[in-house]
């Protein structure tokens, strides 16, 4: 396989996951703010959500690179003799 396929599933693995812990963060951030009125909490809150989004496209453009990488190589690969 390339040696590229590595590098996009760490890539993409990392943006999931940060997507994923981000998420989390708004979320809680959001019920503090709202629930137990911390006004500090919204700009935090806002920040995280809006961190999230930006990694959510970031893991989404490196999935789609690494499945066009895979393709890539199924195509173009050599029958063996």
């Amino acid at each position: 396989m390339s040696e590229r396929l590595p590098v996009f599933l760490n890539q993409y693995g990392m943006a999931r996951n940060t997507t994923f812990a981000v998420s989390i963060c708004a979320a809680l951030l959001t019920w503090s703010a709202l629930v137990q009125g911390r006004e500090a909490d919204r700009w935090w809150a806002a920040a995280a959500a809006a961190t999230a989004v930006t990694m959510l496209f970031r893991f989404l453009k490196n999935y789609r690179l690494f499945t066009a990488e895979i393709y890539r190589h199924i195509a173009f690969e050599e029958p063996p003799t």
